[in-house]
């Protein structure tokens, strides 16, 4: 969609966006112009600046996605129809924009399970994403998802945090989760498939596993003090308990990915930790795995940030849906999208509209039911998706 207009906003340092109701720092909404200047917004309009209307529109931070694992179904849209990297990928940043995703963590699972949640398929993604040409118009960073049993994978893990090559980590035990599955054999036919195995050899897969996990605590306290020392985000993922919360707690492991009940995640709360929940959960009103309702833990203030999780849409549907659905306004369902995923992961350089911040946008025009729809995205300044809709009155 490289049209002319495009062309003309992507060669340019400046740019105001005018018209619209933009969201600020304070978390109120004015009737204001948004300049940026060289990737970074501005106090003023830019000499010469590129102008754009946008009228009856909302101007919003770009959204943050601090763990979305919807680039498995670009990777493998069916079991054992797997894509080559760059194609998958390339699609990803296209949804990514498209859905006012500026920020974007891929939540790539590293696991003792092997074939696309294994170290040979995190390999592939990571080299697919530092070989991508072009670069990705989203700024997209690898989060991965490290089951703590995975004890062969420990040392690599090691190296790409020390080479920068892995952002932000979450630790694992779906152990227990697996156990509990015995008596519904669908469940686990279908989980078996998508890594190539049949139930009973992952059965088999999974016993080896608990038997040689002599080490694990080990594990994690030599990876956790690479990453403090590092400054390496990192934190635990479906918490069940308190208990669980605390432990990781007291390793530095201080985000709570998906509390899977709402005590983990006052315990969470109490401990000062950010407590991220999936906008799927929040978008449909429930959990897909039956655990804690994300709205639940909004509406009770334990949820900081939302994620994309398995659906990358969600993100930007989420918030507009808690708008209508009268849970909160606008200005704060965006935080759980916006500042709050940033901050929980050290992002200080993005998530609000202020000036001296990186000028990471996302343009969105609502339907007369409240629903959004994404008009135009800028990452640093440069614009990245433009919907057919638009409609410029250029000066």
């Amino acid at each position: 969609m490289d049209t002319l207009l495009e062309r003309q906003v992507q060669s340019t340092t400046g740019l105001t966006l005018t018209g619209g109701r933009v969201l600020g720092p304070d978390n109120t909404f004015t009737n204001a112009d948004l300049h940026m200047d060289a990737g970074i917004i501005t106090d003023t309009a830019p000499a010469a600046a590129q102008v754009m209307d946008m009228s009856d529109c909302v101007i919003l931070p770009g959204l943050v996605d601090a763990h979305g694992d919807g680039h498995e179904r670009h990777l493998m849209p069916r079991v054992g129809a797997d894509f080559p990297e760059w194609v998958a990928l390339r699609n990803v940043d296209r949804e990514l924009t498209a859905n006012g995703i500026t920020t974007a963590y891929l939540a790539q699972s590293y696991s003792w399970e092997g074939d696309m949640r294994g170290a040979d398929a995190a390999r592939k993604v990571i080299e697919g994403l530092n070989g991508l040409h072009p670069r990705p118009a989203a700024d997209i960073r690898i989060q991965l998802r490290y089951e703590t049993f995975y004890l062969d994978g420990a040392d690599q893990l090691l190296a790409w945090l020390e080479d920068g090559t892995v952002q932000y980590v979450v630790f694992n035990n779906h152990l227990p989760q697996f156990e509990q599955l015995r008596d519904q054999p669908e469940h686990i036919a279908r989980w078996a498939a998508t890594i190539g195995l049949t139930p009973d050899d992952f059965w088999s897969l999974m016993a080896r596993t608990v038997e040689g996990g002599v080490g694990v605590l080990d594990a994690i306290m030599r990876l956790s003090e690479a990453m403090r020392r590092l400054g390496v985000p990192f934190g635990s993922h479906d918490d069940p308990d308190p208990e669980t919360r605390r432990h990781y707690n007291a390793v530095g492991a201080t985000i709570a990915e998906f509390p899977l009940t709402r005590a983990a995640a006052q315990t969470a709360r109490d401990l000062g930790n950010p407590i991220i929940m999936g906008a799927p959960n929040a978008l449909r009103g429930l959990s897909a795995s039956g655990n804690v309702s994300a709205r639940e833990l909004i509406e009770a203030n334990l949820c900081d940030a939302l994620v994309s999780d398995y659906y990358f849409p969600a993100l930007l549907h989420a918030p507009f849906k808690l708008v209508r659905d009268g849970v909160c306004d606008l200005a704060t369902a965006w935080r759980l999208v916006s500042s709050g995923p940033a901050k929980a992961v050290g992002l200080h350089d993005r998530g609000t509209l202020a000036p001296g911040l990186r000028g990471d946008v996302v343009v969105v025009r609502q339907d007369d039911l409240g629903r959004p729809h994404v008009v135009a995205c800028f990452v640093s300044g440069q614009l990245a998706f433009l919907d057919r809709t638009y409609s410029a009155i250029m000066s």
